[in-house]
């Protein structure tokens, strides 16, 4: 068995999520919030994000994304 470590979405979660959220809207820019959250997560614990649609994640900072494909 695996172990599996359970990543909480907290205040430093939403405050990375409303920060980037707003810099994204000032460049024009859409994201969806749910992606949006899920790079802000990554961003807090500063894993690499696997993705197979990485065009998703490009316009968030600070992330480091691999392909999956």
């Amino acid at each position: 068995m695996q172990d599996v470590t359970i990543i909480v979405i907290d205040e430093e979660t939403s405050r990375l999520f409303g920060k980037e959220r707003g810099r994204l809207r000032t460049e024009g820019k859409r994201v969806s919030d749910f992606v949006l959250m899920v790079g802000a997560t990554a961003r807090q614990h500063d894993p690499s994000l696997l993705t197979n649609n990485r065009r998703h994640f490009e316009d968030i900072g600070g992330l480091q994304i691999e392909s999956l494909l």
